[in-house]
C-alpha cells in the first residue's frame, strides 16, 4: 500500500520498497508496485515480486552506502544503475530517486524507496 500511494503521489511508473537484511547484507524488496507495467509476461512480473541484491550493488545500494537522497535524472549515464531488470522486462528506465528509510531511532538505517 505504501509502494502505490508514494507512486501515485510522486505520479511515477513504478515504486519499489526495499528492507536492508543486515544478516545477509542484502537489499530485499518488500514491496514493488509495477502495475504501470506495459511489458513481460505473467512469469517475469511473478519473478519481480522479491528482488534480492547485496547492499551496494545499484542505485539503492549507493543510497544506503552513502545514507543520502538519490536523484537521478538520466539513469543510463549513472554508472551506478543496473540495468538488468530493464533487460529481463523490457522497461526503459529513465530517472530514478531513492530515499533511505530510517528506523525510530533516525540513525539505522533500514530501508530504501525507489521510484
Amino acid at each position: 500500500r505504501i509502494a502505490v500511494q508514494a507512486r501515485q503521489l510522486l505520479n511515477c511508473d513504478r515504486c519499489t520498497v526495499f528492507l536492508i537484511d543486515h544478516d545477509a547484507q542484502e537489499l530485499v524488496s518488500l514491496v514493488t508496485d509495477i502495475s504501470n507495467m506495459n511489458s513481460g509476461s505473467p512469469n517475469e512480473i511473478e519473478d519481480l515480486n522479491v528482488i534480492r541484491l547485496p547492499v551496494g550493488v545499484g542505485l539503492v545500494g549507493k543510497a544506503v552506502r552513502e545514507k543520502r537522497i538519490l536523484n537521478i535524472p538520466d539513469a543510463y549515464k549513472e554508472e551506478s544503475f543496473n540495468s538488468k531488470m530493464d533487460q529481463k522486462t523490457g522497461y526503459v528506465t529513465q530517472t530514478i530517486l531513492c530515499v533511505p528509510i530510517y528506523g525510530e531511532d533516525t540513525s539505522t538505517l533500514v530501508g530504501v524507496l525507489q521510484f
